[in-house]
């Protein structure tokens, strides 16, 4: 089904912002990320292993988070009729919209599955062969109650969300890269955790995990401040949430969830479409389930 022209405007913008190892010279326009690669230093491994996530400045320039916020909004305001297939928009609680899948949006999105100083984390947190699981955006008002807390321990044993570090290695499993859109103040409401809760053996106590009344003990749990531009990103085994939202501006995120490429987590594969329209680098980031290094990564078809 034809989309309305300014719709295609923004899917086929074709900002290609890709990893300079992974990607093929003919895949790189003429639009570059200011953020080149920057492998994780030893203090970013010690701070990642104590805390279970690191915030990233100046991934994104304000022009290009102005563009993403623009292209969700184009979503929210197109009938899902006229919306490419695979994407829609839901409103999943009072004040929170949830877009995805981003992937099959176009190339402004895909372009960020393969950021080279975020690949270059996860490249050492958690495999040099990559799985992105899924990608989805949420936009939240004034009025949002927030997520409780969730993630840390577990009752079973699951290696995609179990954390582990050994003589100087960091596998930290199902892991989440939040580009943030919009400044977010430690006031304001945002990401917060209980850094360190990766490495926990016992449950999150109930009481606090619930804020939705707007209160939390700041003495364990950390309101994270965030810039427009920066991503952070943390392990799944992390206990983390949202606050609840009291900016008058909407809060924009987006979430790129990624996995070592021979685990999967999730039931999701993109459209045929996306990945027919990604660069070579990117296809990589959805193969079939396997970690066997001798042979060749073997494609997946797409839903």
């Amino acid at each position: 089904m034809r989309m309305p022209a300014f719709w295609q405007v923004i899917a086929g913008s074709g900002h290609c912002v890709v990893h300079p190892v992974c990607c093929a010279p003919d895949c790189v326009d003429s639009l570059t990320n200011p953020a080149e690669g920057r492998p994780m230093t030893d203090r970013q491994k010690y701070l990642f292993d104590v805390s279970g996530y690191l915030v990233l400045d100046d991934i994104l320039t304000s022009d290009q988070c102005k563009l993403l916020t623009d292209a969700l909004h184009t979503v929210r305001d197109t009938p899902e009729d006229d919306l490419p297939t695979g994407v829609r928009c839901t409103a999943i609680s009072d004040g929170e919209d949830s877009i995805g899948d981003l992937t099959s949006i176009g190339p402004l999105f895909t372009d960020l599955i393969d950021l080279a100083p975020v690949v270059d984390i996860l490249t050492e947190i958690i495999s040099p062969r990559l799985r992105l699981e899924v990608a989805y955006a949420r936009i939240r008002k004034k009025g949002y109650e927030g997520l409780h807390l969730h993630g840390g321990a577990r009752d079973e044993i699951d290696p995609n969300f179990t954390y582990t570090s050994k003589n100087g290695r960091i596998f930290a499993g199902h892991t989440v890269v939040s580009f943030n859109l919009t400044d977010v103040t430690e006031e304001e409401g945002g990401f917060v955790c209980i850094p360190g809760s990766h490495n926990n053996q016992f449950p999150t106590p109930h009481d606090l995990t619930d804020f939705s009344d707007g209160t939390y003990d700041a003495s364990v749990l950390r309101s994270v401040p965030c810039k427009v531009g920066s991503v952070v990103i943390f392990t799944e085994a992390l206990a983390h949430g949202a606050l609840p939202w009291h900016s008058d501006d909407d809060r924009v995120n987006l979430f790129y969830k990624y996995n070592h490429a021979g685990m999967k987590w999730r039931h999701f594969w993109p459209t045929k479409e996306a990945l027919d329209q990604m660069t070579p680098s990117q296809r990589m980031f959805y193969t079939e389930v396997a970690a066997d290094g001798r042979k060749e990564p073997v494609l997946h078809p797409g839903r």
